[in-house]
């Protein structure tokens, strides 16, 4: 039985050829994006609030470029 892109069942995903079990592979991406997330979300407060108070002092540029490069993670 070939299965068609988007018909999967649920609980499985496309593999590029067939429907899948996901297994731990997508357990550990979303660990690490929930972990990512958080720490973009702390870092863009602090972001927020130095840039409020001066938007070219120290503390806004080394938020703004901590808060970049957890992005690009």
């Amino acid at each position: 039985m070939t299965a068609i892109v988007g018909q999967c069942q649920p609980g499985q995903v496309w593999n590029g050829i067939a429907c899948d079990q996901p297994g731990d592979k997508c357990t550990t991406f979303r660990s690490r994006a929930e972990t990512i997330r958080t720490e973009a979300f702390g870092v863009s407060s602090q972001m927020k609030t130095a840039c409020m108070k001066n938007p070219n002092g120290k503390a806004c540029t080394e938020l703004t470029q901590e808060h970049d490069m957890i992005v690009l993670r």
